[in-house]
């Protein structure tokens, strides 16, 4: 018993050592599939246990899937959203197929904290069948919104399209419960449709509808050329529309190709699609608009600033605002750019590998996938083909890998991480849960099993999620007040028996959760307002555990180690 518990201590010891760089530690990756192709994957976390993923599927019954898609054998390309509930760990909570009898694909997942209802914003091209209740306009692809409770049972659905081609929708709620619809659309006066567009191209199609669905009005909004959405096929977590903070105005992200016209007040300074932000009022009104030019890819993701700015990311070669120099001469690269509150450039950024082919691919960075807030930096995930070099610092596993890098807020890297298999991985984005653990996900071609994907999958394409934490040295001294939680945190005994206390002589805590190594919630306690929390341990098993102690301000975990 003593040897084993100066094993245990000098262990505890060593991965404390360990804590202080960064280190990364793989608690899990699984692949979701079946024998037919998932693709175009989204996730979100509903509450600190559970998330919910959405992606196409053109599959029946099959593999993880237990719900048949809606059927007709009279459409020759047929495709279902696949939902899927699962704990922190990975497994399988229930998964249903949502669709009518021909495509849905694209799916966005949205929570509603409030509600408590998870809704897929997604492009639909079925009739009236199944799930859907209402026919496409003109047989061609329409916005559909459905909203969901946290069992998967449909409350309601609304579709929203004109006579023309409508896809990759964006949803956001106002404070007032009300919702504001965002894609793009090629459709003229017709339909739901009641704004004409400014040219045969497609435009921004925003909808402002009531908390039921029903809509209050629609706008167009582009140029001569056209403008597509943040998000593309492979991407669709990108969001072309977002909220001001506590405001009803919103601002509109995506590429533009027109000329100046229409919504566009600046000229195109290259030829190709640029990057275009705009911020409107609660009716709809253009307050301001900006132009970024360069020779990049016409799909974008944005994200608001700690200084009420802005991020923007996407991939590109050089030119105008890209006035970084590129490391990798005619090849595009991860490019990123700071703006301040109304839209001017701070400064700006290329990322990326050497440039060195992998299987004979020499391209680069394929598509920023997502951009998050984080302890006074960003993370974002994209695609990359390359091997290492630059900030690449990590050897390719063979084919596209997922590649995640954090930047403080002046653009400098902090760490950077790499996933994949032997053959190709696309990055569609992360999920941050309130732990400081990240869930990577995409999908993934079955087979291909490294020391990093350990799940073959099933066949053709599967959804691969990942599930990671890392220390960064960052999180605990750029916040006194945070620092001075953990500090006053204590768990005592520890190696402990039977029960463990958790004190804390700084704030009051509300809950104690504890998690094994696997990232399975085992335990927990809440108890408003505490200065202490017993944590009863007969029926832990001996080995590792993680603490998480949380209050209305900090959430903080410490390791345990429970000792027989």
């Amino acid at each position: 018993m003593k040897n084993i518990f100066i094993v245990i201590t000098i262990t505890l010891f060593l991965l404390t050592l360990h804590s202080n760089a960064q280190v990364f530690e793989i608690i899990k990756n699984r692949a979701f599939g079946t024998v037919g192709h998932e693709i175009s994957p989204s996730l979100i976390s509903i509450n600190d246990h559970e998330l919910i993923m959405a992606c196409k599927t053109d599959c029946d019954l099959d593999g993880d899937k237990t719900d048949p898609i809606c059927d007709d054998i009279t459409q020759p390309v047929r495709s279902d959203i696949w939902l899927v509930k699962m704990d922190t760990a990975l497994n399988i909570i229930w998964n249903r197929s949502i669709g009518g009898a021909y495509t849905e694909t694209e799916p966005k997942l949205i929570f509603d904290s409030i509600s408590g209802h998870i809704f897929i914003a997604c492009t639909s091209i079925s009739d009236s069948s199944c799930d859907k209740t209402s026919n496409s306009f003109g047989n061609i692809s329409d916005f559909w919104v459905v909203e969901l409770d946290t069992a998967g049972n449909i409350l309601s659905e609304n579709r929203y399209g004109g006579l023309n081609l409508e896809e990759r929708p964006s949803l956001v709620y106002l404070p007032d419960r009300n919702r504001l619809i965002c894609g793009y659309s090629k459709s003229s006066i017709g339909g739901d449709k009641t704004s004409a567009n400014h040219s045969t191209q497609s435009d921004f199609w925003v909808i402002k509808t009531d908390s039921i669905g029903q809509m209050i009005w629609d706008k167009s909004y582009g140029g001569t050329g056209y403008e597509l959405s943040g998000s593309s096929p492979e991407f669709i977590e990108n969001t072309s529309i977002f909220l001001e903070d506590s405001s009803f105005n919103f601002y509109l992200s995506g590429g533009t190709t027109s000329p100046q016209s229409g919504d566009i007040s600046q000229p195109p300074l290259v030829a190709g699609p640029n990057y275009w932000l705009a911020k409107f009022d609660s009716s709809g009104n253009k307050i301001w608009d900006k132009r970024y030019c360069g020779t990049m890819e016409s799909h974008f993701t944005v994200s608001k600033s700690n200084d009420m700015g802005f991020v923007i990311s996407t991939t590109g070669v050089s030119g105008f605002d890209m006035t970084d120099t590129n490391n990798v001469t005619n090849k595009s690269n991860l490019w990123v750019a700071k703006l301040d509150s109304i839209g001017n450039k701070k400064w700006d950024y290329f990322y990326g590998g050497s440039g060195s082919p992998v299987n004979g691919i020499g391209s680069q960075e394929r598509l920023s996938s997502c951009i998050s807030k984080v302890n006074n930096g960003y993370l974002i995930s994209c695609t990359t083909y390359n091997d290492l070099g630059y900030e690449i610092s990590e050897n390719t596993y063979g084919g596209w890998d997922y590649w995640i890098i954090k930047i403080d807020e002046n653009g400098n890297k902090i760490w950077d991480k790499r996933f994949g298999g032997s053959k190709n991985d696309v990055c569609a984005g992360f999920v941050l849960i309130p732990d400081s653990s990240l869930y990577i996900y995409g999908y993934s071609d079955a087979g291909g099993v490294t020391s990093m994907k350990t799940d073959s999958g099933h066949f053709y394409q599967d959804i691969w999620i990942v599930h990671f934490k890392y220390h960064d040295t960052t999180t605990v001294t750029s916040v006194n007040s945070s620092f001075e939680f953990e500090q006053g945190i204590k768990l005592f005994p520890n190696p402990a028996n039977n029960f463990c206390t958790v004190q804390s002589s700084k704030e009051r805590i509300n809950s104690v959760l504890v998690y094994n190594t696997i990232g399975e919630l085992i335990d927990e306690i809440r108890s408003p307002s505490a200065t202490s929390i017993q944590i009863p341990l007969e029926n832990f098993p001996p080995g590792f555990y993680f603490v998480t102690v949380q209050n209305e301000n900090y959430r903080i975990t410490k390791k345990l180690v429970v000792s027989r």
